[in-house]
């Protein structure tokens, strides 16, 4: 690892979080190709002590997002389906979908396209429990494809197209890619993606073998200012079998900085694989909502930010004197997974954590701009 740095000013704000708030947390920054910083702080249990060791398992949640929809930019580039395709032709279920404002229910007149999905346009809301999932696992009816047909009994919340939500979008993408490519969503993924950047350990199934080596889950109690040990489970993986594209992947932060350094690279692995061709990375990383889209993303974490296809992307940093380039991306997860993009300045940075109320408002902005003040030159 280079020593061209002086990643102190870093290291003491990892400390700092530590010390106030956060139990352990895991810092990978790769700077022109090159591993510049690698740290870990804290603890990985509170109770016994445990320090923070490298090589821990993680609950990605949403940070599973970048990776499903690259998953899907490889069969549009691969000309399986297009950005516009009707998610219908595939998933049949949606083919007729209806909108509730209020009391009032209506048809939808747009179709749901793949663009939609990926751009969290649909009007699919963000409801893992509704009366039609849970009759589904009542029933046994469990895999991805099941549990999909189930999100799209439920009502839009506004015609496709028309704003923005976070929502399911990505965990029907999972079952898009099942339909398109014929394979099972996580084999999908580790065919094209994990094999290839060599990511050993992630998956969207915890081994026996390797359970205690999953971080301990935590949980930040705002009204009593205290951190709480929790269950060690993903509520948004709905059953064993179900493959979560939205938020069930479970990783290393040693496996998805080879993930997120390709991105940076667009789209090439350290080790000389391509997973995307360099269009395709520019187009995730394009800045797509228009006016009243880009009006319903109010995320406090990243105002300078607008949204692409499956990624945050960098739009005003000069309004707001971010310090990275416009077309910087990425995306972040409940625990407190955060990963950054950054081509123009080949720039990588994951970070990672284990605490649900994950105060990433404070801790990811923050750490960018500490990582891009230490590495400008």
């Amino acid at each position: 690892m280079t020593n061209k740095y002086d990643f102190s000013a870093l290291s003491e704000f990892l400390d700092y979080i530590t010390s106030v708030r956060i139990p352990g947390n895991e810092c990978i920054v790769y700077k022109n190709n090159e591993r510049v910083f690698d740290y870990v702080s804290g603890f990985s249990d509170i109770s016994s002590k445990k320090k923070m060791e490298k090589g821990l398992l993680y609950n990605m949640y949403s940070a599973t997002k970048p990776i499903t929809c690259t998953g899907v930019m490889k069969l549009i580039e691969n000309g399986k389906i297009s950005l516009d395709t009707p998610i219908s032709l595939y998933l049949p279920e949606f083919s007729e979908m209806y909108i509730k404002d209020g009391e009032n229910i209506k048809k939808a007149e747009k179709q749901i396209t793949v663009r939609h999905l990926l751009s969290h346009t649909s009007g699919i809301a963000f409801n893992v429990r509704t009366k039609h999932i849970l009759n589904a696992k009542k029933e046994g009816r469990i895999s991805t494809r099941e549990i999909v047909k189930e999100i799209a009994k439920d009502y839009l919340s506004f015609e496709p197209g028309d704003s923005w939500l976070y929502g399911l979008s990505h965990d029907v993408l999972g079952a898009l890619i099942e339909e398109v490519s014929g394979e099972k969503f996580g084999d999908f993924l580790k065919n094209y993606i994990f094999t290839p950047l060599g990511m050993e350990n992630t998956s969207f199934h915890l081994k026996k073998e390797d359970e205690e080596n999953l971080a301990t889950q935590y949980f930040y109690n705002k009204e009593e200012r205290k951190v709480q040990k929790v269950l060690n489970k993903n509520n948004f993986k709905l059953t064993d079998e179900y493959e979560a594209g939205g938020a069930g992947l479970i990783s290393t932060a040693e496996d998805y900085i080879k993930f997120v350094s390709a991105m940076t690279n667009l789209g090439m692995g350290l080790n000389g694989e391509r997973i995307l061709k360099e269009e395709t990375v520019n187009l995730m990383r394009e800045t797509t909502l228009n006016e009243n889209q880009q009006k319903a993303f109010i995320w406090e974490s990243m105002p300078d930010y607008t949204y692409g296809l499956g990624v945050r992307v960098m739009k005003e940093r000069e309004k707001f004197g971010s310090p990275s380039s416009n077309g910087e991306f990425g995306w972040g997860g409940a625990g407190g997974v955060y990963m950054l993009s950054d081509p123009e300045n080949k720039l990588s940075i994951v970070y990672f954590q284990h605490m649900l109320e994950s105060w990433e408002e404070f801790v990811h902005p923050r750490l960018r701009n500490l990582v891009y003040k230490i590495t400008k030159n």
